[in-house]
């Protein structure tokens, strides 16, 4: 069993090395600007921070043999559940907010007919290693299937949230793209124009057709390769319209700013709040929040809907593909706060009526 055990350590390490030396996005590096100092920016390291630091993970290694040699024990048994998308009813005119999730973070919203999607990513794997961390199924729609929003709201530059495939197929059809500081450098770097980037620090704010979206703050990372770690900011959205407001958190940990979002925008009633709720871990207690984190960071901005995201998609943890969305579902009933976890490809609205098909 030791023998086993080496042999497999080494045939990852192999795998490492080979893979890094063929994915040139590995060893990129991009000079990014100098960035105006800040309470989440060091100009003299050129990185961003966090303002309670991070502690370092630790323990992974046996995780990660798990995620590589066991990563079916964190699928579903069987394909989940998905509606084939109707993007005409999904895009009708109208005053009325509409939403699609399309798996992990991947959030379709029709906002009184301004169309806004979140870190499109349709990739089979989302490591920069493709030994683990895969796709359940294939996405409910392909991308060419899909309207072409008013623009794209980018989290952040971690795989499985920047898709550089995603990316550059939607960039070649003139989609504009809202990045925090630093992402849009990387934008750049692949060739999309530069009159597609909006690229923003917290609390800036674009106006898209008739919405205002705000970046606001994330407890997070950043980083897709050895040498590039948080040289680019992290973010969630509040995109709002007439007084309504839906809030994507993008991927978070729990953090005192969670709670003064929503005091940022007082006299908006959010109609949804779209919260990271999953690939969490003690071996990494501060990248992600826990399922009871989420549920509480819910119910600071008193939505008439809480979508559960960040799951139903791909592993990137060692707990099962459901645990995360029972958990978070429960924890917010007891708070008083109404969750919402809709079909893959589904369309909903605040009104929708909760469906438990994830038990």
């Amino acid at each position: 069993m030791l023998l086993k055990a080496v042999l497999a350590v080494f045939a990852i390490l192999a795998a490492v090395i080979v893979y890094f030396a063929a994915a040139t996005e590995v060893f990129d590096m991009t000079s990014f600007p100098v960035y105006q100092k800040s309470d989440h920016y060091d100009p003299e390291t050129r990185r961003f921070y966090d303002a309670v630091p991070m502690r370092s993970p630790g323990g992974t290694g046996a995780k990660l043999l798990r995620m590589v040699f066991d990563e079916k024990a964190f699928h579903p048994e069987k394909p989940l559940p998905t509606v084939r998308p109707d993007f005409k009813s999904f895009m009708a005119q109208g005053d009325s907010f509409r939403y699609m999730w399309l798996g992990h973070s991947t959030v379709l919203m029709n906002l009184g007919g301004t169309f806004l999607m979140t870190d499109p990513v349709f990739s089979d794997c989302v490591s920069p290693i493709p030994i683990m961390m895969h796709r359940f199924q294939k996405p409910a729609a392909s991308m060419d299937e899909i309207p072409l929003p008013d623009a794209i709201l980018i989290s952040h530059d971690h795989y499985d949230h920047l898709d550089r495939k995603a990316v550059m197929y939607f960039a070649a059809k003139g989609v504009k793209f809202v990045t925090p500081l630093g992402v849009g450098e990387r934008l750049r770097k692949w060739g999309v124009p530069e009159g597609s980037i909006t690229e923003l620090d917290w609390d800036g704010k674009a106006g898209i057709g008739g919405v205002s979206v705000t970046l606001v703050p994330a407890r997070h990372a950043s980083g897709r390769g050895l040498f590039d770690a948080d040289r680019t900011l992290w973010t969630g959205y509040v995109a709002e319209k007439g007084g309504r407001a839906v809030y994507y958190s993008g991927d978070t940990s729990w953090g005192d700013h969670l709670e003064g979002i929503p005091r940022k925008f007082s006299g908006v009633t959010f109609d949804a709040a779209f919260i990271e709720n999953g690939q969490y871990d003690e071996s990494w207690p501060d990248y992600h929040m826990f399922p009871e984190e989420t549920a509480k960071a819910a119910s600071f901005f008193a939505p008439a809907r809480f979508i559960p995201i960040h799951w139903g998609a791909y592993p990137l943890a060692v707990h099962t593909w459901n645990d995360s969305v029972k958990r978070s579902v429960s924890a917010a009933e007891k708070l008083g706060v109404k969750p919402l976890v809709p079909k893959i490809g589904e369309i909903f609205d605040s009104s929708a009526e909760p469906d438990r098909w994830y038990e």
